[in-house]
């Protein structure tokens, strides 16, 4: 008997001596399909592409291509490919052990970005890796204030979209000195576990990370920027009017500020009453300082002094001290003369103040005697007020009346009239330039008479 194989086909002759038989026998191969599996773990939604290629191998053998099976694509969602109609077994009938390895589209070991993979038999298992090659630059903005900036501090924050915020774990909080405006953070993970793509923010801070706002400053956080704009604190100023005397009527004061011993003064909103008797004012809720941090220089004035009231103001200049001065009046005495001789007698005149007699030769005068109806006389430099600015009210009065005469006053106590009592029988005061004409007639008269008399 004789056997040869080859291309699958055994040939088998059987023979004798005396004559022989041929035999065919033809053996087909086995054929097999084989799926590859894809599986992923994580990531985001939409899978990269990649590819499989088939191996073989028997028990113990060496892995090899499978001849003929094309490498095959698997487009994103993809998890899945197949290979038909492979021999199962060696040429021995040894099975085949079918094995997939991941590559690219040209068949050279791949593995897709940031995925690790794992090779096991038909299944390849392509697990995310979260990249780590983020990198956030915070910004900060200082709107106004002193050059000197206080130190602060950011935090750093992360989200997905339609996610909340949340701190990135295992930062450093960083610190911004005075003139530093702007920190780093790198190696960071760019995405969540799914793969969604991380947007940094930042939040200012103390050194502790808790909530914080630098004093005197406000803040806005925009994403990795955070403005701060400076707000001056307030204070209160409170303005003093010192009255030395006099009526200390209702006043107007003007706060005013500038920076610096030689800046312009510039007024600070409206004038504000200071009621009578009322001697300070307190504006509230004033800027201490100009946009730039720069103190201002508070001081108040007076609107307008009052009458008969002098100025000073203290060194600070929220101090104003009015000082009164008394003012000075005249007062006009007026001697009215009503009928009596043309030569009038001598007088004396009292000067009286609130009906009191004043004292002093200056006060008591004496008027000589002379002719006319209509005398005056006038004091000078007589102090109008008080010291506390109440009006004094002056008069006269005649110290003695004058003989043949009666006296009466005005209602203003300023003009005395004497008015000359007539005697019976005699001419009226008044009438002495008729005095001649009187007595002629008196002498014809009584000629007349003493006529009548003798003719009797």
């Amino acid at each position: 008997m004789k056997m040869d194989l080859e291309d699958g086909v055994v040939e088998i002759i059987i023979g004798s001596d005396n004559d022989e038989m041929e035999l065919m026998i033809e053996n087909t191969k086995i054929k097999t399909n084989v799926k590859g599996t894809k599986q992923w773990e994580d990531g985001p939604q939409e899978k990269p592409n990649t590819w499989f290629k088939l191996y073989r191998q028997i028990e113990d053998g060496n892995e090899e291509k499978v001849p003929g099976a094309g490498i095959k694509k698997l487009i994103d969602g993809a998890t899945e490919v197949e290979w038909t109609d492979l021999d199962k077994t060696d040429i021995n009938g040894n099975p085949y052990i079918f094995s997939i390895k991941e590559v690219d589209e040209k068949g050279n070991d791949f593995e897709p970005a940031n995925y690790t993979k794992s090779e096991d038999g038909l299944t390849v298992t392509n697990k995310y890796i979260i990249p780590t090659n983020g990198e956030a630059k915070a910004t900060k903005i200082w709107v106004d204030g002193p050059q000197e900036k206080p130190t602060i501090w950011f935090k750093l924050y992360r989200q997905t979209e339609g996610s909340n915020e949340e701190e990135v774990p295992d930062v450093e909080i960083k610190e911004l000195i005075d003139g530093v405006t702007e920190v780093e953070w790198t190696g960071l993970e760019e995405t969540d576990i799914d793969g969604n793509p991380y947007t940094f923010l930042v939040k200012e801070v103390d050194g502790d990370g808790n909530d914080f706002e630098p004093e005197n400053y406000t803040k806005t956080e925009d994403a990795l920027t955070v403005t701060n704009t400076y707000v001056s604190p307030k204070i209160e100023i409170t303005g003093t009017k010192i009255w030395e005397n006099g009526p200390k009527p209702e006043i107007e004061l003007q706060l005013y500020r500038q920076i610096g011993e030689d800046g312009k003064r510039v007024a600070v909103g409206n004038p504000v009453v200071l009621a009578k008797g009322k001697t300070t004012y307190t504006w509230e809720e004033i800027d201490l300082t100009d946009k730039n941090g720069v103190e201002y220089i508070y001081t108040i004035d007076e609107i307008e002094v009052p009458e008969n009231y002098t100025k000073t103001i203290s060194e600070d200049g929220l101090t104003i001290t009015n000082e009164y001065t008394i003012p000075s009046t005249q007062v006009k005495a007026i001697k009215k003369w009503v009928n009596g001789p043309r030569e009038k007698p001598s007088i004396k005149l009292q000067l009286y103040r609130n009906g009191k007699a004043m004292e002093g030769e200056d006060y008591l005068v004496e008027l000589p005697e002379g002719q006319g109806n209509l005398w005056t006389y006038t004091w000078y430099d007589l102090d109008a007020t008080d010291i506390d600015g109440n009006e004094y009210t002056y008069t006269v009065d005649e110290v003695e009346v004058p003989e043949d005469y009666e006296k009466e006053i005005s209602d203003d106590g300023l003009t005395i009239t004497n008015t000359f009592i007539e005697k019976p029988g005699l001419p009226k005061t008044g009438e002495s330039s008729n005095l001649p004409l009187y007595i002629i007639g008196s002498i014809f008269i009584l000629l007349g008479f003493i006529l009548r008399k003798r003719i009797a």
